[in-house]
């Protein structure tokens, strides 16, 4: 039986859906840009951002994208000078508490090896430092709102940074509140970690009296890293990515048989950058685990020695190339017949044969 499909339009254009999406995921899945800085694939809409809304046909008030339904014979505006001008005003209230110079840069344009705008937010930021520099969504929000100037005089928190912490760190001053970070703690990891505290001006994101994460038991999987659209959860260690030649690598993560796909930054020097989930068309939030995402870099140089098989030859071990070793493994198993044979192997291994990702011969 085929699905049932509601027919609406989208700023004059027939588009058709599926019963159960927003009009945010209609938009995006015929291409069509809404900006949206709190919405997250996979989760309940927060409509706490205020970017995306819309205009619906017969219906008096504006209507956040992210949280309303389709329905049959709708008719959406998703841009007019009226909503334009109420998104820039929203940004601007946004970017008051966010150092905003680096989105209006009148070098930017052109500027790709030589970073010479610096902010500051009680440590070095802008271009030249950013890691998120080129994938920040407020700078995507800025190009489509063609934001020339912000209303408000930025304003620094003055707050301490998260820098106690291995693997992640947190820079309070350049949060935009989104709750990205704290539903994906809770919603998704399950656990709690993180949380909204304060009021008013005062609001941050924070744990349980003000604990650092790992005394809060957070297990540092990373999807606070993963789904924050700003630099304010940030991988420790790793550099702006700006200027810079960054090769990419997938691969299965060896760790466990959960069969984590990740995927390896590492530039032109052969330097590691960082190991990031591999999105595969989906979410990535719910992927990988602090081993993999962080202790992968440990023994991310693959040339050392300890990594190759090793031989005793004439009493003393030497390493050998791989083909070598199962070369001399094949020739030592034809030595025995099959019922003398037994295996003994990993867990990703098992799961792997198991699930067709290798040959089972």
């Amino acid at each position: 039986m085929p699905e049932p499909v509601i027919k609406l339009k989208i700023d004059g254009m027939a588009v058709e859906a599926r019963p159960g999406m927003t009009v945010l995921e209609c938009a995006r899945s015929h291409g069509l840009f809404i900006p949206s800085l709190c919405d997250l694939e996979g989760l309940p809409a927060f409509a706490g951002c205020r970017l995306c809304l819309v205009e619906i046909a017969r219906r008096p008030h504006r209507s956040p994208a992210c949280q309303t339904l389709v329905e049959e014979g709708m008719e959406i505006v998703t841009s007019s000078p009226e909503l334009e001008g109420l998104r820039l005003a929203t940004f601007e209230l946004i970017l008051s508490e966010h150092p905003y110079f680096c989105l209006m840069c009148q070098e930017k344009a052109g500027c790709d090896e030589l970073k010479t705008t610096m902010v500051k937010a009680l440590e070095p930021g802008g271009c030249l430092f950013c890691p998120k520099d080129g994938t920040c969504e407020l700078q995507r929000v800025a190009e489509y709102l063609k934001l020339k100037k912000v209303a408000y005089e930025f304003e620094d928190r003055g707050r301490p940074l998260w820098q106690s912490d291995p693997f992640i760190a947190h820079n309070p001053n350049l949060c935009i509140l989104c709750g990205r970070c704290v539903r994906v703690c809770s919603e998704v990891r399950g656990e709690n970690v993180l949380s909204f505290i304060g009021r008013g001006p005062q609001t941050t994101i924070g744990t349980f009296l003000e604990r650092s994460l790992r005394e809060s038991d957070c297990s540092f999987c990373g999807a606070c890293l993963d789904v924050c659209p700003v630099a304010a959860f940030g991988e420790r260690g790793v550099t702006a990515g700006r200027g810079h030649r960054i090769y990419e690598h997938s691969f299965i993560c060896p760790l466990c048989s959960s069969l984590c796909e990740l995927k390896v930054e590492y530039l032109e020097d052969g330097q590691l950058r960082r190991i990031i989930p591999e999105s595969s068309g989906g979410p990535v939030h719910g992927l990988a685990c602090a081993r993999g995402r962080f202790g992968l870099r440990e023994i991310g140089d693959l040339e050392r020695e300890e990594l190759f098989p090793v031989l005793k030859r004439d009493g003393r071990e030497q390493s050998v190339s791989w083909e070598e070793a199962l070369d001399l493994a094949a020739g030592l198993l034809k030595e025995y017949r099959p019922e003398e044979i037994a295996l003994v192997s990993s867990g990703p291994v098992t799961r792997r044969l198991s699930s067709g990702l290798l040959p089972a011969r």
